[in-house]
C-alpha cells in the first residue's frame, strides 16, 4: 500500500511539472480573455521567443517581419499551439498599430522599439471599447465622405490602376528610396506611393514643416537631398496620412475619392477586389494595423497583393489568415 502512496505522489508531482505555466497564471488572475494585459501577453510572447527563437530579439526590425509573418500568414505553427495564441496575435496587432503611432516621431529609422508602460497596462477589454469609439468616428467620416460625391467624380477618374499596379511590382522587393523615406513599418508608405504612381494627386500645405505632419486634411510626402562634404543629407517632408494606416483611411475617404467596403470572410473579399485597391486588416475588435496593395491576378491565376512589411510580391491573398477583418478602399 505503502509503494502504491508513493507511486501516486511521484505522478502528482510530474503532472504539475508538466502543465503549462500560461494555464496556471491564467485560471488564477483572469476572469475572462479581455481581461488580459498587454503586459501579460508581452511576456508570454517573450517567454516562447526565447526559447524557441532565441535569434529573434524582441523588439527588433527583425522581430516586427517575424510578428507581420505571424499575424498576416500564420507562419509560426509552434506559436498557434499556446493556449493563449489568438490573445497573443491580438497583442501582435496592437503592439503594431502602436509602433506605427509612435515612429511619426522618430528622426532615425527604429533599432528596436519597446512598448510603454501604459500600453503595457491596458487589458484587451480596454482596447475593444477604445476600438469601438473609433469604429463610430470612422463611420462618421465615411458619412461626411458620401455627402461629397461630386467632388470624388472629380478625382476618381484620373487614378490609373494599371500604372499603380505597374510601381507596386517594381518596388514591393525593392523600396524606392531614391524618392521616399523608408520607414521601420512601412506598408501604408508603400500603399501611399502605389496609388500615387496611379494619379492619386498630393494634397500639400505651404511651407510643410520638416518630418511628418500630423493630420488627414493633406497628403504628401517628399525626400530632399544634399551633398555636402562626403555625404549626404536628407530633408523629408510627409504626413501621418501618407504613412499611418488609419489616418490613410481618413484622408482617403475625405479627400482621396476612395468608396470603402467592410469584408469579414476571405471569400467576400475575392468577391470583392480589383487590381488597383487597398486592402487593411484587424484582428477581430483590434485596431487596423496594416496595408496591402492589390495587384490583380498573379502568375497563378490567384488574386494577389504586394506590400512592405515584409516585402510581399504578387502574394496570393488567400494566404492571409481568415482571422482578420479586411476594409477594401477603392479608388475608381
Amino acid at each position: 500500500m505503502k509503494n502504491l502512496f508513493k507511486k501516486i505522489f511521484a505522478m502528482t508531482v510530474v503532472l504539475s511539472m508538466l502543465l503549462p505555466l500560461g494555464n496556471v497564471a491564467f485560471a488564477e488572475e483572469f476572469d475572462s480573455t479581455d481581461d488580459m494585459t498587454m503586459q501579460y501577453l508581452e511576456d508570454e510572447l517573450k517567454a516562447y521567443l526565447e526559447e524557441n527563437h532565441p535569434e529573434i530579439e524582441f523588439g527588433t526590425v527583425e522581430f516586427v517581419d517575424y510578428l507581420m509573418g505571424v499575424l498576416v500568414e500564420g507562419t509560426d505553427e509552434e506559436l498557434e499551439v499556446l493556449p493563449n495564441y489568438n490573445e497573443i496575435c491580438y497583442y501582435g496587432a496592437e503592439y503594431m498599430y502602436e509602433l506605427e503611432q509612435v515612429q511619426v516621431e522618430m528622426t532615425e529609422p527604429f533599432e528596436i522599439f519597446l512598448t510603454s508602460d501604459e500600453f503595457r497596462a491596458k487589458t484587451i477589454g480596454e482596447i475593444k471599447e477604445e476600438v469601438r469609439r473609433k469604429d463610430a468616428e470612422d463611420e462618421k467620416v465615411y458619412e461626411q465622405a458620401l455627402d461629397s460625391r461630386a467632388a470624388y467624380a472629380a478625382t476618381s477618374s484620373t487614378y490609373d490602376a494599371a500604372a499603380a499596379v505597374r510601381y507596386a511590382r517594381r518596388h514591393a522587393e525593392h523600396p524606392n528610396t531614391e524618392e521616399y523615406k523608408e520607414y521601420g513599418r512601412d506598408c501604408t508608405n508603400f500603399v501611399s506611393q502605389c496609388i500615387y504612381a496611379g494619379g492619386i494627386p498630393m494634397r500639400k500645405v505651404s511651407n510643410p514643416p520638416l518630418g511628418t505632419k500630423g493630420t488627414t486634411k493633406y497628403w504628401y510626402s517628399n525626400l530632399e537631398r544634399e551633398y555636402h562634404g562626403n555625404a549626404y543629407y536628407t530633408r523629408v517632408y510627409d504626413t501621418s496620412s501618407w504613412i499611418r494606416v488609419e489616418d490613410f483611411y481618413d484622408y482617403s475617404v475625405l479627400h482621396g475619392s476612395a468608396w470603402v467596403a467592410t469584408v469579414y470572410s476571405m471569400k467576400d473579399l475575392l468577391n470583392r477586389v480589383k487590381a488597383g485597391d487597398v486592402v487593411q486588416l484587424r484582428r477581430a475588435d483590434g485596431d487596423w494595423y496594416h496595408s496591402i496593395f492589390v495587384t490583380g491576378l498573379n502568375e497563378e491565376g490567384k488574386m494577389a497583393y504586394c506590400g512592405h512589411t515584409g516585402p510581399r510580391l504578387d502574394r496570393a491573398l488567400e494566404e492571409i489568415n481568415e482571422t482578420s477583418t479586411f476594409r477594401v478602399l477603392s479608388f475608381d
